[in-house]
């Protein structure tokens, strides 16, 4: 169960990365953030145990991140 938060978020990273093609380029910088913060939570969960932070904090800031990247995108079309 400790490896759910970890492995949820370095799969939204991989689909970012498959995505690539059709979703603007800089939502890549948000499946580097998810990559990055699924190994941490998996290292932080084995090591403290599941905590409700390793979901919520890298998943709000993830999307925060995927909003700016797609506000910034539709504000410059080129």
């Amino acid at each position: 169960m400790w490896l759910l938060p970890g492995l949820w978020q370095i799969l939204i990273a991989l689909a970012l990365f498959s995505a690539g093609t059709r979703l603007p380029a800089s939502l890549r910088i948000a499946g580097v953030w998810y990559f990055l913060a699924g190994h941490g939570a998996l290292i932080l969960a084995h090591e403290a145990g599941l905590s409700p932070w390793l979901m919520g904090l890298p998943f709000g800031l993830g999307e925060l991140l995927v909003a700016l990247c797609l506000y910034l995108a539709g504000r410059n079309p080129g």
